[in-house]
């Protein structure tokens, strides 16, 4: 079963839906199918959450700009 989950993941990376039908089919016929697509949305939302809180960390955008004055990368000098 834990190869079958591990095809599925594989094949949803690789964008082979065909294999994720088949993957799924085999939890159909078991009875399993609603607990395995939750466990998945699960892990794929995790993911989401995870990507989305590194990409907008103010502190990682902003301490990275290289010495420009922030993240837009202008700095100004004297009057405007």
């Amino acid at each position: 079963m834990a190869g079958t989950v591990a095809s599925i993941y594989f094949s949803i990376r690789f964008q082979l839906f065909k294999n994720v039908g088949a993957g799924l089919q085999v939890f159909y016929n078991l009875g399993e199918l609603r607990s395995t697509v939750d466990g998945l949305i699960n892990k794929y939302k995790s993911q989401g959450v995870k990507s989305v809180s590194v990409a907008l960390d103010m502190k990682a955008i902003s301490g990275g700009g290289g010495g420009f004055g922030g993240p837009g990368g202008i700095q100004r000098n004297g009057t405007p």
